[in-house]
């Protein structure tokens, strides 16, 4: 479920819509049940332009106490090229 919530937050949000994980090294530190209120905080720690890949810190707490922690390789989504007028012209 925590993990769910990590994917969700890249996917949707750090770096945005089409992000993708490619790699991801969770520690889960302590037990959560429903219906806890939990904090994530996701900080981009590395940027890899000519890999197309930026690193994440990944850290849920509960409270001050540190429930996970971890790093994840994202690839943002690619640039979509520029069209002109031209792409239009069979319509």
């Amino acid at each position: 479920m925590l993990t769910g919530m990590i994917t969700s937050a890249v996917s949707k949000y750090l770096p945005g819509p089409g992000s993708y994980i490619t790699r991801q090294d969770i520690r889960f530190l302590r037990p959560v049940y429903h219906y806890e209120t939990l904090e994530f905080l996701l900080e981009v720690t590395g940027v890899d332009e000519e890999g197309h890949c930026v690193t994440l810190a990944v850290t849920a707490t509960r409270g001050t106490e540190t429930v996970l922690d971890g790093t994840l390789s994202v690839c943002p989504p690619h640039a979509l090229p520029r069209f002109d007028g031209r792409v239009l012209e069979n319509f």
